[in-house]
Parts: structure tokens; C-alpha cells; sequence
């Protein structure tokens, strides 16, 4: 079974994640079923970890975590996948300072070895910070498809931000 089909979500990025499971198995599980074999797991199973910055939770059950570590693990085995297409939604708030950028760079090489990214924000310096192309969406209509900078002037002129 492969989940997403060509997308890797950062939207409600712990989902997926078994509680009574412990990191370990929950890497496994979550690469597994976005397409990773055994031996592509075991290959980037140190530097996922190494990347969330957990390695002495390992074998400690997931619902333990904080939501800060949940993100940090979710966010480093999502992002190892081979996907074209990803997927964020400010998913990246919970995380630290630090980690977030850490994430931001990693995003940012991602879209550098042509991954298409669909990112949901209001923040209008992150929205800058990776995007071109702005939808600017107002109660689930399409107001405008257009540059990010045409897009941010349109919702600021509607909310007065």
C-alpha cells in the first residue's frame, strides 16, 4: 500500500503515527507505507533520527513524546521521502526556533531538487520565503491565482493586515 501517491503530507504531520508504538516502529511503519522498503529504512534510519534530534527516544512509545518531538520525528521521515509533491500546512509552529529552520533549509533543498510544494501559512514572510505563485482562498472560494506578492496585497487589502 502506498499512501499519497506521489504526495508527502506535512499537513496534521503526526497523524499517521501509532501511539503505543515506539519511535522506532513508528519510522518503519510511517516510511513504509509512503513507499520505503525494509532496506531504505534501515539505510536512513540513523540520519532521520539524527536529523529529529531524538536518538535517546528511540525506543520510547510515541504518545510519550511531546508534540515539539512528534513534529521533529514526523517531519524528518516525511521529508526523506522521494515524493514530487509536498504538502505544509504551518504544521512547523509547535517546533523550536531552531528546528524550524532547520526544516525551512530542508524544504528549501527539496524545492532546490525540484519538488513542487503546496504551503499553507499566514505568515507572510514564510509564504515569501518559499513561494512564487500565491492562491489566496476566502471561505473555500478562489479569489486569486496569481504571484505571491499579488496574492498577499489581495488578502491584505480584504482583512486590512
Amino acid at each position: 500500500v502506498r499512501v499519497g501517491a506521489g504526495v508527502a503530507p506535512l499537513i496534521e504531520i503526526t497523524g499517521g503515527f501509532v501511539g503505543d508504538l515506539t519511535v522506532r516502529d513508528n519510522v518503519f511503519l510511517t516510511a513504509g507505507l509512503h513507499g520505503m522498503n525494509r532496506a531504505e529504512i534501515r539505510d536512513a534510519f540513523d540520519e532521520i533520527i539524527a536529523f529529529a534530534e531524538i536518538a535517546d527516544f528511540v525506543d520510547t512509545p510515541y504518545k510519550h513524546l511531546s508534540s515539539g518531538m512528534k513534529v521533529r520525528i514526523a517531519f524528518a521521515v516525511i521529508s526523506r521521502l522521494d515524493e514530487p509533491v509536498i504538502l505544509v500546512d504551518e504544521v512547523l509552529a509547535v517546533g523550536d526556533k531552531a528546528f524550524r529552520e532547520k526544516c525551512y533549509k530542508r524544504i528549501e533543498e527539496l524545492l532546490a531538487g525540484g519538488r513542487t510544494l503546496f504551503f499553507v501559512s499566514h505568515s507572510d514572510k514564510d509564504l515569501r520565503r518559499f513561494c512564487d505563485r500565491g492562491l489566496y482562498l476566502d471561505k473555500g472560494r478562489l479569489q486569486l491565482d496569481d504571484t505571491i506578492e499579488k496574492a498577499l496585497a489581495a488578502y491584505a487589502a480584504d482583512y486590512g493586515v
